[in-house]
């Protein structure tokens, strides 16, 4: 593997901006080893339904973000641990979901500002 290439932990934020075509995303998706929780995938279906995208086109994202990404099984040392999370990283339900998977070696790559300043994140600021 490359010395360069890290792995990390992907948000909805990011992946939602990488199909938005927000450069800042770009590169690290594309050039990194990915991983992502299964319930981020329940939510970008859900954002976009909301955004009226055809089930054909979210179907492909799914596939996308499946061949670009490992997809992470919520397991129960990750669920127990979501509720401390929440609590002492003030963090919502669906992010803590994520950061339950963070790590030194194992950053989150987000541009959501609810994980700035955090540990063991990886924030993209807008440009």
């Amino acid at each position: 593997m490359n010395a360069t290439v890290k792995r990390f932990i992907v948000d909805t934020h990011a992946w939602m901006g990488y199909f938005d075509s927000e450069e800042r995303f770009r590169k690290w998706i594309e050039e990194n080893v990915l991983e992502t929780p299964a319930s981020v995938l329940a939510e970008i279906s859900m954002v976009l339904a909301r955004r009226g995208i055809p089930e054909n086109v979210r179907n492909q994202v799914m596939e996308t973000i499946s061949g670009k990404s490992l997809i992470l099984p919520l397991e129960a040392a990750h669920a127990k641990a979501i509720g401390s999370i929440v609590l002492k990283e003030k963090l919502h339900y669906a992010d803590a979901l994520v950061y339950a998977y963070a790590s030194k070696e194992k950053q989150v790559l987000t541009g959501d500002p609810h994980f700035k300043g955090k540990e063991n994140v990886l924030f993209v600021e807008q440009t």
